[in-house]
């Protein structure tokens, strides 16, 4: 595979991963000033208004880190396949090395970038699987689902509580 397409597929996963990551981490961690709730209801409201303010800082870490250490951790399987006696045509132990450098380039700050750097591995190998050219157009559009995300967000903050 190109480079053309590898940057094209990381850029992507960057974009997908960081969705993923912000809606399971304001899951997790609805408020960091809140730490008991009275109902479900208000669990899951502080949960959603959390996700485009996680959004708006994780979005650019996940796209220029996680695209960079993810390039890197690639770059850095290439050479140890090539200089080593590993089998070329051994796909698990592939995965697994590159699982391992994803995991050790996300332990910057430990379980949070622990659980974005997992969530990038996913999705980059998801889209690794689907053995498709990525185009560098389609990256671009996938820039769209965070932003999406961030608006469709806010859009239902306004509404529930123009309602309430």
């Amino acid at each position: 595979m190109n480079m053309y397409h590898l940057f094209s597929r990381k850029l992507i996963s960057a974009s997908i991963s960081a969705c993923l990551f912000v809606v399971v981490y304001a899951l997790f961690v609805p408020s960091h000033w809140v730490h008991s709730y009275t109902s479900w209801i208000q669990y899951i409201s502080h949960a959603w208004k959390a996700i485009p303010i996680y959004l708006m800082y994780a979005f650019p870490v996940i796209l220029i880190y996680g695209t960079l250490t993810s390039l890197i951790s690639e770059y850095l399987l290439y050479n140890l396949i090539k200089f080593t006696k590993i089998n070329r045509q051994s796909r698990a132990i592939k995965i697994l090395i590159l699982g391992i450098l994803h995991l050790v380039f996300g332990l910057v700050l430990l379980y949070i970038s622990l659980l974005a750097a997992f969530l990038f591995f996913l999705t980059d190998l998801w889209l690794a699987h689907k053995r498709r050219k990525y185009d560098l157009v389609l990256a671009l559009k996938s820039f769209l689902i965070p932003v999406c995300l961030f608006f469709i967000c806010i859009g239902l903050i306004w509404f529930f509580d123009k309602t309430s």
